[in-house]
């Protein structure tokens, strides 16, 4: 009777095996869940400049991990705009415009925090950089197989509206929304043609979990720049000084609204808590000391939040739900 020598593999060998098995398996299970119902989510936060975090987020999930595509994206104030190209598939251009082209007092002036004109130039935004400079492509995100919902809030009616990509929201153009979405001045709130006056939907929450829950989601990808949504000492100091100076520059209704700022923000931790016990989701948010700042004004703070979110999103360990996110996005591009 011979004897059979066991063939002995290296460690490398070995590592490289099972690395093999471990990712054949990933995908099997990803593929179960992509196959039966899954519906995905991605929700971004804005807060003026500190929306780059997210841009830089967003980006890299186009360009270098192969998720070009969720069901539903909701983006949130500064956020609408990177929402927007994402869904119009235009992923080099979030990076783009975020990294090299807002570090101008044309779109920050933070000398007019004490003045009775706008911080932000958002009429400089919407109208030269994403029309002109850097156009949009409105209608590739009116055809995409994605939902698109920009929130805003509707003082008039003091309720939060929508718009949507396929004519399921408010009857208003994605250039009035994202006007809308961002809008905490005077000057910006008339949306032309139009009955409804909104302003930033962040002064209510700062992201929309419940519409992504309401559309059917069953896996979410949250990308955030808020370390813990904690009403902590910096952020009521900066809401006091904002309230003070820039409220003024607002409807009744609005100051009125204001006014309840920490009782909103106290109520979203409490309900993002609940979300957390009961919902398979992905949260992506920078570090305590991140560089990201809601008045950066210049490209080079700007493009090191950029860079952090992308990073950010890199270094994610959870293979599972940005497997899911992938091939749940093949399916969407197949369509």
């Amino acid at each position: 009777m011979s004897q059979i020598n066991p063939v002995r593999s290296s460690p490398e060998e070995l590592n490289s095996r099972s690395t093999k098995n471990n990712n054949l398996s990933l995908l099997r299970e990803a593929g179960n869940f992509a196959s039966n119902g899954v519906k995905t989510a991605l929700i971004c936060q804005g807060g003026g400049m500190r929306a780059a975090f997210a841009a830089g987020a967003v980006a890299e999930l186009g360009e270098n991990l192969g998720v070009k595509k969720f069901d539903i994206v909701i983006g949130v104030s500064g956020s609408s705009t990177t929402a927007s190209y994402y869904t119009a598939g235009q992923f080099s251009r979030i990076r783009k415009v975020w990294s090299e082209n807002l570090g101008t007092t044309k779109l920050v002036n933070k000398k007019n925090i004490f003045t009775k004109k706008p911080i932000f130039g958002i009429n400089y935004l919407i109208d030269d950089i994403l029309r002109q400079q850097f156009p949009l492509d409105e209608e590739a995100v009116k055809n995409s197989p994605t939902d698109l919902f920009i929130p805003f809030y509707d003082f008039g009616n003091k309720k939060i509206s929508y718009y949507h990509n396929r004519g399921r929201g408010e009857a208003i153009d994605i250039w009035q929304a994202m006007r809308a979405s961002m809008s905490m001045h005077e000057e910006h709130l008339a949306v032309n043609n139009c009955n409804v006056r909104g302003v930033d939907a962040s002064i209510i929450k700062p992201l929309f979990l419940d519409k992504a829950i309401e559309e059917g989601t069953t896996h979410f990808l949250i990308v955030s720049n808020d370390e813990k949504f904690k009403l902590n000492f910096s952020i009521r100091l900066g809401f006091a000084v904002f309230s003070f100076f820039q409220g003024r520059n607002l409807p009744a209704q609005v100051r009125e609204t204001l006014k309840k700022y920490p009782d909103f923000r106290k109520k979203f931790k409490r309900e993002f808590d609940e979300f957390c016990q009961s919902n398979k989701f992905l949260l992506v948010r920078p570090h305590k000391n991140d560089p990201i700042g809601l008045l950066m004004g210049d490209n080079k703070k700007i493009k090191q939040a950029v860079d952090t979110g992308r990073k950010a999103i890199d270094d994610c360990s959870d293979d599972l739900m940005m497997e899911i996110f992938r091939q749940r996005s093949e399916q969407l591009n197949n369509q």
